[in-house]
């Protein structure tokens, strides 16, 4: 004699057919990315036809990774990190003297990574 609980069956559960399944495989268009890992949420696309330097810097301000970003690659970062995006286009100088002085010319665009967003490098916004 068996002393476990009779086990009911399961219930039927109503679906939105509005919604996708969780189940449902989708194709990859060439060249798209997947990201199968969550704590790496914010995609860096690079939509434009000029290549990027991408510096992450650590709270205390030095660098982290560097990288070179070409037209149409998309990196994932974990959000809240740090990062300067430099065009790579011979117009950025950064001259320094053995006394520390520098002196920069050009553009770079900061920005902070955020959760579940992609920052498009063609308007430097998410």
């Amino acid at each position: 004699m068996s002393t476990e609980p009779a086990k009911s069956k399961p219930k039927s559960v109503g679906t939105d057919p509005s919604q996708h399944r969780v189940s449902a495989r989708k194709v990859l268009a060439e060249g798209e990315p997947q990201n199968l890992d969550s704590a790496y949420s914010c995609a860096l696309l690079n939509d434009t036809s000029d290549a990027y330097i991408v510096t992450t810097f650590h709270d205390s301000g030095w660098a982290a990774e560097i990288w070179g970003q070409p037209p149409g690659a998309t990196i994932y970062m974990k959000p809240g990190w740090k990062a300067f995006l430099d065009p790579v286009n011979c117009e950025d100088v950064l001259n320094q003297d053995e006394h520390g002085n520098s002196e920069s010319y050009g553009g770079g665009w900061p920005f902070t990574t955020q959760a579940n967003s992609t920052y498009h490098f063609s308007s430097k916004s998410f």
